[in-house]
């Protein structure tokens, strides 16, 4: 809050601005009055009547004081306020960009949603014949334990209830928003969403058809692949926090915004919570860089910004909107 606090609003700081000039042209237009009427023309200094008293006046009456400590008064108040609340504000400049603001950015995972999904589905297309028992599951869990994604920890929690071992991995890469890989047992693996197979991967036709099964029933199908091998297909669902639907009501209702739900998720599973919550539009499929990308268009459509995000991937549309 110190910090915050010094950071100071572009109001403020013409507040200061202005009183670092002005108070002492008027501290010194009283002190002429005050001496120049009885020094050059013999008038009275003591006194009801005097120019000492006549000064004070003029400097009572002239002196900024509510212009200048209301301003940072104000600030400082709100500021301690929302901190009191659990709301940490960076500074005076974002209370003032707030009150610009016309269209709230949402992320999903985490946001909108629990964070909290689960595997619903786990459907077996390898057709290899010589892996484990379980072997996507095998191998995604090897992977997503050094992940901290909520659909990567859904995946770890589901081997870890099957009781399936959780190898180590190693050369764990973050595929930007679209998934993981890396390599188990000197086994090349690659755990993503389907988007990214459909760009990166060749897999069969009837995959692509069970995935988009999935993502019809509001599911995000994720897809296992070892080596040159599609092995494992996950359905993974997450639900809308119980007051997300309550919060954007309350939201629309203190003012004429604008919601949109930016996800990396397929369209058709973003669809479905995106009707849930409530939210005016939906815009999914997204990378990182176009989630930022997302943020610059609804500036230019809309004016100023408000990014809300609890991720990683959601950091450059955090850093491009105006308050995020």
């Amino acid at each position: 809050v110190q910090q915050a606090q010094s950071q100071q609003a572009p109001v403020q700081r013409f507040i200061d601005r202005f009183a670092r000039y002005y108070t002492p042209i008027v501290a010194g237009a009283a002190a002429l009055v005050a001496i120049l009427p009885p020094l050059l023309l013999g008038q009275p200094f003591w006194g009801s009547g005097g120019w000492l008293m006549r000064a004070l006046q003029m400097l009572v009456i002239a002196c900024p004081c509510a212009l200048v400590i209301s301003t940072p008064v104000s600030l400082v108040s709100a500021l301690t306020n929302a901190a009191s609340r659990g709301v940490l504000i960076k500074g005076g400049r974002y209370l003032e960009a707030l009150s610009r603001v016309r269209v709230f950015a949402f992320d999903k995972s985490g946001t909108l949603t629990t964070g909290q999904p689960v595997v619903t589905d786990t459907i077996s297309v390898c057709e290899c014949g010589t892996c484990p028992q379980e072997c996507g599951l095998y191998y995604a869990s090897a992977l997503e334990a050094q992940s901290t994604h909520p659909i990567g920890q859904a995946v770890l929690a589901e081997a870890q209830a099957r009781q399936v071992a959780v190898s180590q991995a190693e050369r764990v890469t973050e595929l930007g928003g679209r998934g993981i890989e890396g390599s188990v047992g000197g086994v090349q693996v690659t755990v993503a969403s389907h988007a990214h197979f459909d760009e990166q991967i060749p897999h069969a036709s009837d995959v692509c058809e069970l995935a988009d099964e999935l993502s019809s029933s509001g599911k995000t199908p994720i897809l296992v692949r070892h080596d040159d091998e599609v092995c494992t297909l996950f359905g993974i669902a997450d639900v809308p926090r119980a007051n997300s639907k309550k919060m954007l009501e309350t939201l629309k209702a203190s003012g004429p915004y604008h919601t949109v739900m930016l996800t990396g998720d397929h369209p058709a599973v973003a669809a479905e919570i995106g009707r849930q919550v409530g939210v005016d539009e939906v815009r999914a499929g997204l990378l990182p860089q176009e989630k930022m990308a997302a943020i610059a268009s609804l500036a230019q459509e809309y004016g100023s910004v408000a990014m809300v995000g609890d991720g990683i991937n959601d950091a450059p549309a955090l850093a491009r909107a105006d308050v995020g």
